[in-house]
């Protein structure tokens, strides 16, 4: 073998950072360390890694891209192994980062980050907010280790495990007639404004849901944040549809929302943990997805979900 387990974990972090300066930083050598173990690679390999540009940083070659995939791959199976050999399996410790669905991480993340430092408390764990499509990029990446989010716009291979369906639903608020329906339909709401939650992959799940029903939604409103849209709903400006509803049933204004059930059968998505395939997982991560697992319990699925 004619590398070292270092110069992968120096290779691994330039890659990530895009930067050799980022790397030294990082791993707290100097830059010429990083560029050494770059260039002994490409050279004992005969393979570039990387394009390098003067003041601008790194980019990967597509096999530089490949190569790396394999590097993080190998170090974190040791990682795994070291941890086994030492006996820390009572012990989880390193870094954890989290890429979540922005609209979820405020109604779930509190409760299960919160039981998993109480248990690990030496694990360092970092939470990456955005949209779907960003936060799936973050996964194909290798910048998160794990994402929680719905499985739509997920890229080809991922592992992916339901943990509960995120039946769609109306709010309203209180003073709005609908709000004492037990349940709508589409065509109930196409004659109403609606405020939509304006999202990559989010936009696109709802004009699926309104053309499963042969409709088109009247939209006063778009914004990117779930509780602009509650706000605004708790305003009177207007319905929307969501999939997960918080634990109270207030808005920042200080007025009401009602949720209602949609009727007819319409696409459901799934929320649950998604993995790159054949990813060696660490121990922070699988014990990240056994605490997903007990929040998303039958209890919690009642809280979160409208049915």
């Amino acid at each position: 073998m004619k590398f070292t387990l270092r110069q992968l974990a120096y290779i691994e972090s330039a890659a990530k950072h895009q930067s050799i300066a980022m790397a030294a930083k990082e791993s707290r050598i100097s830059q010429s360390s990083i560029s050494g173990a770059i260039d002994d690679f490409e050279s004992t390999y005969s393979v570039q890694l990387f394009v390098r540009h003067p003041s601008k940083g790194l980019n990967l070659t597509s096999s530089g891209r490949a190569l790396v995939d394999k590097i993080s791959h190998l170090l974190r199976q040791v990682e795994t192994v070291d941890a086994e050999l030492l006996g820390l399996h009572e012990h989880v410790t390193g870094e954890l980062n989290l890429g979540c669905f922005a609209p979820l991480a405020p109604l779930v993340l509190p409760s299960i980050l919160r039981a998993l430092t109480v248990r690990y408390p030496e694990l360092s764990i970092r939470v990456h907010e955005g949209d779907l499509r960003h936060v799936n990029g973050l996964l194909d990446k290798g910048e998160a280790d794990v994402i929680l989010s719905y499985d739509l716009g997920l890229s080809e291979g991922v592992s992916f495990e339901k943990l509960g369906e995120a039946r769609p639903h109306a709010i309203f608020n209180e003073a709005h007639p609908m709000a004492k329906s037990e349940r709508v339909s589409i065509h109930d709401l196409v004659s109403e404004p609606m405020i939509l939650l304006d999202l990559p992959e989010s936009r696109t799940y709802f004009d699926i849901l309104f053309k499963s029903a042969d409709a088109l939604p009247k939209v006063v409103y778009r914004t990117e944040t779930y509780e602009t849209v509650r706000s605004f709903v708790s305003a009177g400006l207007g319905y929307s549809i969501l999939n997960v509803r918080p634990a109270i049933d207030h808005a920042y204004t200080g007025n009401r929302i009602v949720c209602v059930p949609l009727d007819g059968q319409l696409p459901v998505p799934a929320v649950g943990i998604g993995v790159r395939p054949n990813d060696c997982l660490t121990r922070a991560t699988r014990e990240f997805v056994e605490e997903c697992r007990t929040f998303f319990s039958l209890l919690h699925r009642d809280l979160l979900f409208v049915s």
